[in-house]
Parts: structure tokens; C-alpha cells; sequence
């Protein structure tokens, strides 16, 4: 199984050991980090109870997603949480979003890592642990997801019974779903309009140019799959509308016109 190293700018990231009050003492939540605080966009971070400024040193994840950082949907991959810091207490917490923000994803519990909102966040287990790191099991999204960021922190407590002192590192990485790679938008074809996108599942799909000549559009699903194909003959300032019903999802609009080829990915919304 090859894994590939990612400091805190590169693959997933992780958030970390929550304390609390008791007698002047600090302790560990043996429940685990709360919820929210991997520094996600939105989220806090463990330095709400701790003092000091995260940085983003030393927290070192490796992961055995496909070349190119790429996952399949629904499959499994193991993602390793690293505190370089390593203090006398450690601690963690992860999670997944995609580009709108939503949990993506689902992690496994296992011997030393807990799940939190259903499999949406993963931390340690144990009120205080010497552990530095920590593998969780990640189910990879539903087909169509798209680009995935993981979030999290890591803290290095140094025991000495306060909130000063602690080492909390933040990091982030983005991996892609594999198929949705390799498609290009109309970004060098100013002359080949497609709209609206996203568009509802009650809307088409229009195409408009200035180009004339014989055109030849297919539409895909994220599986690759072929759902629609015409040919036309286009006339300058033409517009041809897709008579299509699709459900919400994310498609691909290949096609040839003039001699031109373009490709677009289509958004459909409920």
C-alpha cells in the first residue's frame, strides 16, 4: 500500500484534544475534542480552551488514496494523523467537507479513534493519551461529490496542569474524486456559450454560437455513462435547447461544433 506524506498544506487535516476545568487543574474531555473545532471555514479551533495562536507546523498526515490524491466513491481509505509536536498529552480531531461546505464522507471508529455526528468527525479516545498518531478509516462520498477538503488539528499538551504552554497545529488538504477528473470547462472557447449552469431539473440546456457548421453533442453521467446524443446543423447566432428531464447531479456536455471541441461540467440542482 503506497501512502503519500502531506504536511498541513496538503491532504486532510486534524483538530485536537479538548480540556476542561476541575479544581484548578486541567483535564482531557475523555470524550474526545467537542464537535467543530478542526478550524474548518465556520468551526473554532482547540486554542478556544488553550492559549496561544495555532500554527500550521508539524501536524503530518499520510493517506492511501489513489495517484494523484484521487478517491473512488464508496471506497475506503486510511488516513494517518501525525502530532510532530508529540506532547505529554495529545489529542486530535478530523473531518470532511466538500466545496459547498457540507460533511462529506463518513469515518470509522476503532481501538484508539471515536466518531462523532454519526461518522461526520473523528478524535481520540481516552481522557488524556501519549499517543501522537492516529489512523482512521474514511469512506469515500457519494458519486458526484466532487473536490473533498479535510480539516483538523492537532494539540500537543505539555501537562503542566494549564491552558499555557500547548502546541495546537492546524491543516487542510483537498483530494479529488476520480471522475470527475480530466474535464475541462469552456475556459478557452469564449465563443461556445452554455446556460443556465446549474440549472433546475425542469430547465434545459442551451447551447449558443456564432460558429456554423455541423455540431455533434453527447451528455454523460459521473459514471462515464452516455445518456444523450444528437447532431445538428448549427447556423450562426443559432441556439439549440437539450430536451432533457435529469435528475439533480453532476453531468458532462461533450461536444464538436465547427470543428471545435469543448467539454463543460453541468450542474443540476433540485
Amino acid at each position: 500500500m503506497i501512502k503519500y506524506l502531506l504536511l498541513s498544506a496538503s491532504a486532510a487535516s486534524v483538530a485536537v484534544l479538548g480540556f476542561t476545568f476541575y479544581d484548578n487543574n486541567v483535564q482531557a474531555f475523555s470524550s474526545g475534542a467537542p464537535v467543530g473545532k478542526t478550524g474548518a471555514p465556520g468551526e473554532n479551533n482547540c486554542t478556544q480552551c488553550h492559549t496561544g495562536s495555532p500554527s500550521t507546523n508539524n501536524t503530518i498526515i499520510t493517506h492511501d488514496l489513489q495517484t494523484g490524491d484521487l478517491y473512488t466513491p464508496g471506497n475506503t481509505y486510511s488516513i494517518t494523523i501525525t502530532n510532530g509536536a508529540n506532547g505529554q498529552e495529545n489529542g486530535f480531531q478530523i473531518t470532511a467537507k466538500d466545496a459547498a461546505g457540507n460533511t462529506a464522507g463518513e469515518f470509522m471508529a476503532n481501538t484508539d479513534v471515536q466518531i462523532q455526528d454519526n461518522g461526520q468527525y473523528a478524535t481520540h479516545k481516552g481522557s488524556s493519551t501519549s499517543l501522537n498518531a492516529w489512523t482512521v478509516d474514511w469512506v469515500a462520498p457519494a458519486e458526484g461529490t466532487g473536490e473533498v477538503t479535510f480539516y483538523a488539528a492537532t494539540n500537543a499538551g505539555n501537562g503542566n496542569g494549564t491552558t499555557a504552554g500547548d502546541q495546537v497545529t492546524l491543516g487542510s488538504t483537498t483530494v479529488q474524486e476520480a471522475a470527475l477528473v480530466g474535464t475541462p470547462d469552456l475556459l478557452n472557447k469564449p465563443n461556445i456559450q452554455v446556460y443556465p449552469n446549474p440549472l433546475s431539473s425542469t430547465e434545459q440546456i442551451t447551447i449558443k454560437t456564432p460558429l456554423e457548421g455541423n455540431a455533434h453533442l453527447s451528455l454523460y453521467d459521473v459514471k462515464g455513462q452516455r445518456i444523450y446524443d444528437t447532431q445538428h446543423i448549427m447556423l450562426e447566432g443559432q441556439s439549440v435547447q437539450l430536451p432533457l428531464n435529469l435528475s439533480s447531479g453532476i453531468y458532462f456536455l461533450k461536444g464538436t461544433i465547427a470543428d471545435q471541441v469543448f467539454s463543460q461540467r453541468i450542474v443540476v440542482r433540485d
